[in-house]
């Protein structure tokens, strides 16, 4: 009995999905783990930290441009028909056109009077536009993939991108120049390569359906439009130490600092790949939800808190060990920041299982009241703690803003859909008894 129940569980599409996503992102994450050292080897700290201020406004352009579409598709994933979808799937991919085509005038106007920002030249700002519209559009196939429950082409899209992207930056580093424009060449190329090949995917699946319907047009960005500044909101919390630290500071810290941070992150892990196959699962369960469901998620979800904060605290450790046993002398003194760092990742990461609850029920308006409190909060604390304490500082703020917005979060979804926390947590089952 105990033997057919294992096999049952390793059969199960939704266990094999997670393994195929925690593999992929496995792979995905060993690659900065592999590509860092020699980074640090050929690029001095002020070109790894300009390349990362560039990264840092590229990932703030991007769900600006997305306009918050990308989970309004897989939201109607389960709701529309297969026709309606590929309709709302165009009438995003035109919509972020159009966002991308405002962000370059922008953009251009300001080149006039400005040479550049946060010392990025402005000729390759004015290249961000053209790289989140690739970006979102991969972004876009990724989500039919995911929900599609083809984990094996999400997971070679995802990996493809990002193997590209970095060994190719890392090759232009070493035989063409030890700047961040090397850096900045490889991912241009990856992402307009990658786009084609989510553009031949759509077409094949037939996901791509020209409609300009108006009323359509205007309940997708009714939904979507709330999940914007969630996403940007999002991006400040992450990467707006890397721009604060540029104006305090200097490239070097910055260069120091990220390297702290990205391993930092690496937290996300497991949870980005729990997260790619529990939001399909979970918009499944909502369909029809009944009092033993609400027990069993929650106890999931438990499960899944006490992974992540062990998890933290193992990616503190090892990367402690990694950057003294492989990282350049010259960026030693970024284990402080992977502590906080870890410890905040991993407050994030639990607030993925949260954020469903608003989704499915359509109440994303709180999300960027949420997200905005928590931003505005992170820029804050990381003016004020960076002056006291450093580059330290700027860890610590984004560790205190991701607890912050994880409680906000769950306050939110509780309100709006309670579940049994407490009573899952005492062991008691859905009639009331233990």
């Amino acid at each position: 009995m105990a033997f057919d129940k294992i096999t049952s569980i390793i059969r199960n599409k939704t266990i094999g999905n997670i393994g195929f996503y925690f593999i992929g992102n496995i792979a995905k994450s060993i690659l900065p783990f592999i590509i860092l050292p020699f980074l640090t080897l050929y690029m001095v700290p002020a070109q790894f930290g300009t390349w990362n201020v560039f990264n840092a406004i590229l990932s703030l352009a991007t769900p600006f441009t997305a306009l918050g579409l990308a989970m309004v598709i897989g939201r109607n994933y389960h709701l529309v028909s297969r026709e309606e979808l590929a309709e709302t799937i165009f009438l995003a991919t035109a919509k972020i056109f159009l966002f991308c085509t405002l962000l370059t005038f922008i953009i251009g106007v300001a080149s006039f009077y400005y040479d550049a920002a946060f010392g990025i030249p402005m000729p390759y700002l004015l290249v961000i536009p053209i790289l989140c519209f690739f970006v979102n559009f991969t972004y876009l196939n990724k989500i039919v993939l995911r929900h599609e429950r083809k984990a094996w082409a999400f997971v070679l899209l995802d990996f493809g991108v990002n193997f590209v992207s970095r060994f190719g930056g890392l090759l232009c580093v070493i035989f063409i120049s030890a700047t961040w424009l090397s850096l900045f060449g490889a991912h241009f190329a990856a992402y307009i390569f990658f786009a084609f090949i989510a553009f031949y995917l759509f077409t094949k699946d037939k996901f791509l359906k020209p409609n300009m319907d108006k009323s359509k047009s205007k309940e997708l960005l009714k939904i979507g439009l709330p999940l914007m500044p969630h996403a940007v909101g999002g991006v400040i919390l992450t990467l707006c130490d890397r721009l604060i630290l540029e104006r305090m500071t200097d490239a070097d810290t910055v260069g120091i600092y990220s390297v702290g941070a990205s391993l930092g992150a690496a937290a996300l892990l497991f949870c980005t790949a729990f997260n790619n196959s529990w939001g399909p699962w979970f918009h499944h369960q909502m369909k029809n939800m009944t009092a033993d469901k609400k027990q069993k998620i929650v106890r999931y979800s438990y499960l899944y808190f006490a992974l992540t904060i062990v998890l933290s605290f193992a990616v503190f450790g090892a990367g402690t060990l990694y950057i003294y046993w492989f990282i350049d002398p010259a960026y030693h003194g970024a284990v402080p920041v992977l502590l906080w760092v870890a410890l905040g990742t991993g407050f994030y990461g639990l607030s993925f299982v949260i954020t469903h609850y608003l989704i499915v029920l359509g109440k994303t308006s709180s999300f960027p009241i949420i997200t905005g409190l928590s931003a505005a909060l992170n820029i804050a604390l990381t003016i004020y703690l960076v002056r006291s304490n450093g580059m330290i500082g700027a860890a610590q703020a984004t560790c205190i803003s991701y607890a912050v917005f994880f409680m906000l979060m769950w306050w939110q979804s509780q309100k709006h859909y309670p579940m049994p926390w407490i009573r899952a947590l005492k062991g008691k089952r859905a009639d009331g008894n233990y």
